[in-house]
């Protein structure tokens, strides 16, 4: 898993590439900071008076931050969505040119995986909200472990399905499950990495790429 990371990170010095990354940082940005903001918004109101409402502010505005982080997966599941095509054929035509044009995908197979990945990542990570703030070490390693398994089959499911018909890609990833585990775990860690969070969706895209054509080979 390690070299295909240090792949997905070389491929930065690719200018096709690097405008994906830079244009999926600028649109996580913008994500990131919209959820701290609608979270900051939705706490705004546990506030006292005095150094009361001093410490509630600066509670409340490392609470937004913590759950902005939290709900981030789910957010960048539509970037990674949105990037994949791009990302992927960049990296095929530095690593992997001998391969055929991909598979032809319909919208609503793009729709119904990125809607239960999003839906699912949603779900698990508001479970944690309460472990993350309140036992911030145990709710960072839960972070990782459960969004390791959905980044994992998220993004790993993206690019087997690029090649494989939608069962063949399940069966591969049932097969190789906790390799794929362990790449998705190496993303979400990357998700809480600050400013790499933001190349997250893309680098994310690369490595499960490598790790795709690597097991297949197997």
């Amino acid at each position: 898993m390690i070299p295909d990371l240090l792949k997905a990170c070389a491929q930065l010095s690719d200018r096709r590439f690097r405008r994906v990354v830079l244009l999926s940082c600028l649109l996580a940005a913008l994500l990131l900071v919209g959820l701290v903001a609608g979270v900051g918004w939705a706490l705004g109101g546990l506030t006292g008076t005095g150094w009361l409402d001093l410490a509630a502010g600066l509670a409340g505005g490392a609470a937004a931050l913590a759950a902005g982080v939290i709900l981030f997966p789910a957010a960048a599941a539509a970037l990674q969505g949105l990037f994949l095509e791009h990302a992927a054929s960049a990296v095929e035509a530095r690593y992997y040119p001998e391969l055929e044009p991909p598979r032809a995908q319909g919208w609503g197979e793009t729709l119904r995986q990125t809607a239960f990945f999003s839906g699912a990542a949603l779900a698990v990570n508001l479970l944690l909200l309460p472990v993350w703030l309140f036992v911030p070490p145990l709710g960072l390693l839960l972070f990782w472990l459960a969004n390791g398994w959905l980044c994992g089959r998220e993004y790993f499911e993206a690019a087997a399905l690029r090649r494989l018909e939608p069962e063949a890609a399940r069966t591969l990833r049932r097969r190789y499950r906790y390799r794929i585990w362990l790449a998705g775990a190496a993303i979400a860690w990357l998700m809480t990495v600050p400013v790499a969070n933001l190349a997250a969706p893309a680098i994310g895209t690369a490595l499960m790429l490598h790790r795709f054509e690597c097991l297949r080979r197997l």
